[in-house]
């Protein structure tokens, strides 16, 4: 019977209630296995350790499941089926008894009783000493699909965090077939300092849309990767989110992944799972499943009633890579609002699918400074108008933006906003062939010339004016130059590959 995922633990008190909750007295050995004391519970209702099927997980075509634990000792161990509609069933009951060495207990699990919901093991220790250490789901049917995961991530002077995630990649047995292509904007990494296996690309600094267009590339030159991720290099991951995205996709191959986005901060606390474009505010977006609990057993039923997303933002994003030719690539945006873009072509041609496991834990987004502001209001406002947003629906939501920097007094905002207004009017000619780093000294040199907010005010209300007036003509520029400006030979040419 095919892998669908592994069962795992942490060592990490923080991130245990995303893999197991226990009841009673245990402790976690050196080498990741968990003894528990005679009478202790423990539960694997979690995140990454209950194997969901249906919404946020796998599809009923993986067949009827089963599961394999490595225990020792003695054991009651019950597997309970929790449904979507809240209902749970013991789907099966087995004493696993005097066991002196580790070994492996296999589990099949009758017919489920909803075609939604979570199957889980609960292990109640009968004897001191009793210890369980991993296992694994199985499934009745083959996959569908051959993949081949190709894994880009784009870096930029994040030397540490970068090379701790690549080995331990790297050190997985499962993922030696991966392929990864490092993607060094700053050109500080040297290529003895990451695995032998793993391609690093030395590219000019034209931001994520250039870093992850250029590993895209890389991929698409190979030529034997079905599938694509996007992945950003400050973040912390369970190998088992790359394994459970390429499984993902062998039993659905035509759907994206948009990887949930975990707080770095409060570890269980769910930031992100794909987002929408926000239908009234014009700079705003909706992130979903926003705040919830994962580990909590209300949390992990709230994760199951997703319904949907526009996109998925690149600190985690996967999908097959021939999407690439039929939409495109990635905007020139540098920074901001790419992934969102993106996104919103891709969804028009396949569906962006969650999948429980598939996660990436990354520092919040608490740092919004001048250029990163500057970025998502100009490339923001491209993406409503290549969305077909109204000249009314604009015109109000850039008044009211400028409105709340005013009364708010954030000149150093509105600064921003001005010069994002002002370099949206320019144009995709200009975008093309504009210097980001010009950008970001010519918006230096005017935050520090402090300029009273009145004027700012002003320069705000002119810039407003002037896009209403011209908004049709620049519409029109926009729409046409997008599908120029992502195509793989508008990419090889700025990139400098022809």
């Amino acid at each position: 019977m095919p892998l669908l995922q592994r069962i795992r633990l942490s060592k990490s008190s923080a991130l245990q209630p995303l893999y197991f909750q226990i009841d009673g007295e245990h402790y976690i050995d050196p080498d990741g296995g968990c003894t528990l004391k005679k009478g202790s519970i423990c539960t694997l209702d979690s995140f990454y350790n209950a194997c969901f099927i249906g919404t946020g997980g796998w599809p009923i075509s993986v067949g009827r499941l089963a599961c394999r634990l490595f225990l020792k000792g003695s054991f009651d161990v019950s597997f309970v089926f929790h449904g979507k509609s809240g209902r749970k069933v013991v789907l099966l009951n087995r004493l696993c008894l005097d066991t002196d060495l580790e070994k492996y207990y296999d589990f099949l699990m009758p017919q489920l009783p909803e075609t939604t919901g979570r199957v889980y093991p609960v292990l109640r220790s009968l004897a001191s000493n009793s210890t369980f250490r991993n296992g694994e789901y199985i499934c009745e049917n083959n996959a569908g699909a051959a993949v081949q995961l190709g894994l880009v991530v784009c870096t930029y002077k994040r030397e540490r965090e970068l090379l701790r995630t690549l080995w331990k990649i790297y050190d997985d047995p499962f993922l030696k077939d991966l392929h990864v292509v490092v993607v060094d904007n700053a050109r500080t990494l040297s290529a003895d300092q990451i695995p032998d296996s793993y391609c690093l690309i030395p590219n000019q600094n034209l931001g994520g849309a250039g870093g992850f267009s250029r590993g895209l590339l890389a991929l698409l030159a190979q030529g034997e990767c079905t599938h694509a991720i996007l992945m950003d290099d400050d973040v912390q991951l369970d190998t088992e989110t790359l394994l459970r995205t390429k499984k993902h996709f062998e039993y659905s191959s035509g759907t994206a992944i948009a990887g949930a986005l975990m707080s770095l901060e409060n570890p269980c606390y769910l930031n992100e799972a794909g987002a929408d474009i926000d239908p009234v505010n014009l700079l705003q977006v909706i992130p979903q499943h926003c705040g919830i609990n994962l580990g909590h057993a209300e949390g992990l039923s709230l994760w199951q009633k997703w319904c949907g997303a526009q996109y998925g933002g690149f600190w985690f994003f996967a999908f097959p890579l021939e999407i690439v030719q039929d939409i495109g690539m990635i905007l020139p945006f540098f920074i901001k609002a790419d992934d969102i873009e993106f996104g919103l072509r891709l969804t028009k041609k396949m569906s962006i699918d969650i999948q429980a496991g598939v996660c990436v834990h990354h520092p919040d987004f608490m740092s919004f400074d001048l250029a990163k502001r500057y970025y998502w209001v100009r490339n923001m406002l491209i993406v409503r108008m290549l969305q077909n947003v109204t000249l009314s629906h604009t015109v109000r939501g850039l008044f009211l933006e400028a409105l709340k920097e005013f009364f708010t007094g954030r000149s150093d905002f509105l600064l921003a906003f001005v010069h994002g207004v002002q370099d949206c009017l320019k144009g995709p000619c200009w975008l093309k062939a504009t210097d980001d780093q010009d950008v970001m000294i010519t918006i230096k040199i005017a935050f520090e010339k402090k300029i009273p907010i009145f004027f700012l005010w002003g320069r705000a209300v002119l810039a407003i004016l002037k896009y209403a007036f011209i908004y049709n003509k620049l519409k029109m520029q926009w729409r046409a130059a997008a599908v120029a400006n992502t195509s793989v030979g508008f990419w090889k040419k700025r990139l400098g590959l022809v």
